[in-house]
């Protein structure tokens, strides 16, 4: 009997197998230097999709009613009868098989003969849809840009105005004229702001989807577009973070402002005395939350009053005991005035203290004239 070796012994393969086999030099040589050879035979390519619907197959063939593989009570032998295949699910697996197998290859022929004018005309739809979205998120940003520069505004006008609105006498003078210069600096910097200029809104025109020089034509149009945009969106942003710079400098000498207030309430405190402890209580709290509070913002701004009124409050507190103290002393001064100063003018060396009897005061005696009688 010939063996498969010896039926294709001259086969082309049986010697490439054999030339690998014996060793040939210059093969192993040229093998090491650029590597080993491609099998001529490309690797097939299974769709996903063809893969499940096959073992979807092979799962219909396995699967047959539980009946099927009962074992036969007649049968003296013990053998099981047939497997019976059931062909109706074996069918619609092959049938979707096909279905997909099929769809793929249509869609892969559908998108090999499409002409270029029909991709570039899909590429400009796309292209569109993006530069649309990129307009809206340009006029977006440009928005709230403005906003920010508004309500900066708004809220540095309110602080350096609330600031300077401090009696001089419960602030620290030099903390509060830097507090008002970096004011002063912000609002400038603010008004000062140039927005950019934007470009156009892009418009769609008709353009000949069959006529690759014309969907060529629009999309340079549209990528032009799309440039300026992103340029546009990128001097904002230069913009902004111009302004969020100058703004931290700014919030920075508030808060140093706001800190200097907690050695203020110590002084306030210890130069007030003999007011009552709630007003010296009142001027430390007020104080503690002005110290956090954010002055570039109303919460800020009535803190800052509300440690004005609390330390106006301390020292009328404290001027009113002190007018109280003085009228009790003098209260206390006149009634021991009026107590001893009456005995101590009645009262007499060595005697006690005893009033010595009053003097009955006698009439003058006049004397007799001569050659009358003196007697009535």
């Amino acid at each position: 009997m010939s063996t498969l070796a010896g039926l294709f012994a001259n086969d082309e393969r049986a010697r490439r197998a054999d030339v690998d086999a014996g060793g040939d030099d210059a093969v192993r040589t040229l093998d090491h230097v650029v590597g080993p050879r491609r099998q001529t035979t490309p690797p097939t390519r299974v769709n996903v999709d063809t893969t499940r619907l096959v073992a979807l197959v092979d799962a219909a063939e396995r699967d047959t009613s539980p009946a099927a593989f009962a074992p036969s009570a007649a049968t003296s032998k013990g053998r099981r009868r047939p497997r019976r295949i059931d062909w109706i699910n074996v069918s619609a697996a092959v049938l979707a098989t096909v279905v997909v197998v099929g769809t793929v290859g249509f869609a892969g022929v559908q998108a090999a003969g499409a002409s270029p004018a029909a991709v570039a005309s899909q590429a400009l739809d796309e292209d569109r849809a993006a530069l649309a979205s990129a307009e809206q998120g340009m006029n977006a940003a440009l928005e709230r840009f403005t906003t920010e520069v508004t309500t900066g505004e708004t809220q540095a006008a309110a602080a350096r105005s609330a600031i300077l609105g401090l009696d001089e006498t419960v602030v620290d003078a030099a903390a509060r004229s830097t507090a008002v210069a970096a004011a002063d600096s912000y609002i400038a910097s603010l008004g000062g702001v140039v927005l950019p200029a934007l470009p156009e809104p892009y418009t769609a025109t008709e353009v000949d989807e069959e006529a690759l020089t014309a969907v060529a034509a629009a999309l340079d149009e549209v990528r032009e577009r799309s440039a300026e945009v992103d340029d546009a969106v990128t001097e904002i942003r230069a913009l902004r973070t111009t302004v969020e710079q100058r703004g931290t400098v700014y919030l920075q000498a508030l808060t140093t402002f706001a800190a200097t207030f907690t050695a203020r309430a110590a002084i306030e405190v210890d130069e007030n005395p003999v007011a009552d402890q709630e007003f010296r209580d009142a001027v430390i709290a007020a104080a503690a939350t002005l110290a956090t509070a954010p002055l570039n913002e109303t919460s800020g701004q009535q803190a800052l009053t509300a440690y004005q009124d609390a330390v106006l409050a301390l020292r009328d507190d404290d001027l009113r005991a002190r007018i109280a103290e003085e009228e009790q002393r003098e209260a206390e001064n006149n009634f021991n005035n009026n107590n001893n100063g009456g005995g101590g003018e009645q009262g007499g060396e060595g005697d006690g203290g005893t009033t010595p009897p009053a003097e009955t005061p006698t009439e003058p005696v006049t004397p007799p004239v001569e050659g009358e009688d003196p007697l009535p």
